[in-house]
């Protein structure tokens, strides 16, 4: 049996990587400004931080970059609070992965502040085991201690811990640092699928194909 698993939440569990594309757009157009083509895809590239310091500075805002923050986190605090759901499979995937006996944890570069709603509204206030933001940690998923310190608030080595993740770069992470690694498709990380599908331990397009590999045969966790 699987002895635990850490999940990314956005892109991965959360369908809210689309809402996180918008919000540039939606900020910029509240302020009746035209948005450029592709800014969704430019800002994912970069830290919310840095994303606020290039919209001030592409679009000559009277704002400083910590004003363009609030207003965006204002967008997605809405997004979160009211809007955003589970990805298809992923609710019915937790629950027959808890009834195993697994232990689960949450690892997100999402401020708490934004996500807590929509774990209230969602029923995951108490679900999983830990969870934990990079802002609290202090260091974001470039840095493996962030896994370490999950796995070992899970009493799991890395070895035996699988964690769930869409994003190039934290799967390199893990992967470097001795995790199973299953990777989840989200068409916010498309451009990057087969460099991901390279490295991972498994790479799933769904919670349906997941499910087959780990619940059908249940030697699969012991792999």
């Amino acid at each position: 049996m699987i002895n635990a698993a850490i999940f990314d939440m956005d892109g991965t569990f959360l369908d809210s990587m689309p809402y996180w594309m918008n919000a540039g757009e939606n900020f910029l157009e509240s302020l009746q400004i035209q948005a450029e083509e592709n800014l969704g895809e430019k800002l994912l590239d970069m830290t919310l931080q840095d994303g606020c310091i290039y919209l001030k500075e592409k679009y000559s805002l009277n704002l400083s970059p910590e004003q363009i923050e609030e207003k965006i986190k204002d967008i997605l605090l809405s997004a979160y609070s009211e809007k955003i759901q589970f990805k298809e499979g992923a609710m019915a995937f937790l629950e027959k992965l808890k009834k195993t006996g697994a232990k689960i944890a949450v690892c997100t570069h999402t401020d708490r502040s934004l996500f807590s709603p929509a774990f209230k509204r969602l029923g995951l206030e108490n679900f999983f085991d830990y969870v934990i933001s990079a802002k609290e940690f202090g260091l974001s998923k470039s840095h493996p201690e962030i896994f370490f310190h999950v796995a070992e608030k899970l009493n799991s080595k890395p070895e035996e811990t699988w964690i769930f993740e869409d994003a190039l770069y934290a799967i390199i992470t893990a992967k470097k640092a001795g995790f199973k690694t299953a990777g989840i498709f989200d068409t916010s990380s498309k451009k990057d699928e087969e460099k991901i599908k390279k490295i991972v331990t498994k790479y799933f397009y769904n919670y349906s194909k997941a499910e087959a590999f780990f619940f059908q045969d249940k030697k699969e966790f012991l792999k």
